[in-house]
């Protein structure tokens, strides 16, 4: 596809250029497009095996999924990592967006379960030690681990098709086109659909019958429209924020916990920061537009006070509207689990002048949400 070269294009011309060039950001960037690449091989390879020994997966029909969607801390690991405990919802862990081939799904599983045999020196001296390595800076901001369950931008990363590349680009303007993928033509969208649908269908082959599939995602705004046409039955639960607290809290998250490794220069008061900051504005602008798209039984909304306040309640709406069951061990599991959230406390903290933006600016960029949600300025 063309805009996969346009993309690898304008990395090169960004990376060598006055503002970004520096011998630590060439040296981090060449590790992590290395890695990134090996992976695409590795992955691309046992896709095209997954046909020859997998052949039945082409026949997996994708149910009525259900996809928690927000900005970026909105709530969203909250509810998904409390709702997938129930059986009859099946999910994607990080590993598996990485690796989405059924081979590799077997492999890890196999791994797995040989490393519990052994006593789990693998899981002790190798997994562990390597989410401390990719994942240690976001201690305390969002547990993220190989293992967990997970939101599942890692697959976008494959056609470079995703907000989450800010994390490596701070050049997030430039690579704009790339974002609001649900504008690309119609021909690209047809393809970027069918390697979408082609993941989802390993995954629930893979899960084996009678499951639902639970996702979530953060940054999925701009290209929404992919999984409502791949999968027209989609259910979606919208998780809202206070602005004030999510963007900024994004801000500090994407920028300052990864940028401060790479391009220094870019953190704090920054067009770069603010770049990022309208992506988020207008991401927030297109998920609760979706409430007018959709029927009622296809979307139900929380804040995140809401659903901090009071998470069984939220869950127990959300089977209400989406006529599900709560089965007695659940339920159990739900009362625990909502004692236990209510005493999370965050040790993300954030201000929003560090970033050089203003309540006003935001409040001009989002009116629309702060009058349907009736948010304080």
């Amino acid at each position: 596809m063309l805009y996969r070269w346009r993309f690898l294009g304008e990395v090169l011309r960004q990376t060598f250029s006055a503002r970004y060039f520096s011998l630590r950001y060439f040296a981090w960037i060449s590790v992590v497009m290395m890695i990134l690449y090996i992976i695409v091989f590795l992955v691309r390879l046992l896709q095209a095996l997954d046909h020859l020994i997998f052949p039945k997966f082409r026949r997996e029909k994708l149910p009525a999924s259900i996809y928690i969607l927000a900005n970026p801390r909105s709530g969203t690991t909250l509810l998904h990592r409390i709702m997938v405990a129930d059986s009859q919802f099946t999910f994607q862990r990080l590993y598996q967006t990485i690796f989405p081939s059924i081979i590799w799904y077997k492999f890890f599983e196999w791994l797995g379960r040989f490393d519990r045999i052994l006593g789990g020196p693998l899981a002790r001296y190798v997994l562990k030690p390597l989410n401390r390595l990719f994942f240690g800076q976001w201690d305390g901001v969002h547990e993220v681990g190989f293992q967990q369950s997970e939101e599942d931008e890692a697959m976008w990363i494959f056609p470079w098709l995703t907000p989450a590349a800010l994390i490596f680009f701070p050049f997030i303007r430039a690579l704009k086109p790339h974002v609001y993928v649900d504008g690309l033509p119609r021909r690209d969208l047809d393809r970027i659909n069918t390697h979408l649908y082609r993941i989802l269908q390993r995954h629930m082959y893979a899960a084996g019958e009678g499951k639902i599939l639970l996702g979530k995602n953060a940054v999925a705004a701009t290209r929404v429209h992919r999984y409502l046409e791949v999968m027209p039955d989609m259910r979606i639960i919208h998780l809202y924020r206070h602005p004030y607290e999510s963007i900024t809290s994004a801000l500090s998250m994407f920028s300052k916990k990864m940028w401060e490794m790479h391009s220094p220069q870019c953190v704090g008061a920054t067009e770069e920061v603010k770049a990022a900051a309208e992506i988020w504005c207008e991401s927030y602008l297109l998920l609760m537009n979706l409430r007018d798209e959709l029927p009622p039984e296809r979307y139900i909304e929380f804040s995140y006070t809401e659903l901090a306040s009071d998470p069984k309640g939220t869950v127990e709406k959300v089977y209400a509207r989406f006529g599900l069951e709560v089965g007695p061990e659940y339920a159990a599991y739900l009362e625990a689990e909502s004692e236990r959230a209510q005493k999370f406390e965050s040790q993300h903290e954030y201000d929003l002048t560090e970033y050089g933006l203003s309540k006003d600016w935001i409040y001009e960029q989002l009116k629309p949400a702060f009058e349907r949600y009736g948010f304080e300025r």
